[in-house]
């Protein structure tokens, strides 16, 4: 899994983030997204990939760190929320 074929539409943003992954991607794909105090704010198992939003507007503005689980790959991405 690269992380250059991950892509987080707009981000920074509103805290809604549109994730958009490669079509090979290993799934279960599992999604963690972690403030910069190492708290889990989100945890999510994706079992396809159409249409995947990540909602943290009920989390202050900020940067969070996204972490991605395919199989034995783990990816991370810096996520903005500012608007």
């Amino acid at each position: 899994m690269k992380t250059s074929s991950i892509y987080l539409g707009s981000n920074p943003n509103n805290g809604l983030f549109s994730l958009y992954l490669p079509s090979n991607i290993i799934l279960p794909l599992t999604v963690h997204i972690h403030d910069l105090n190492s708290n889990l704010i989100l945890n999510k198992e994706l079992t396809r990939l159409e249409d995947i939003k990540l909602d943290i507007r009920s989390n202050p503005k900020g940067v969070y760190l996204l972490k991605l689980i395919s199989g034995s790959n783990v990816k991370h991405k810096k996520i903005v929320y500012s608007l």
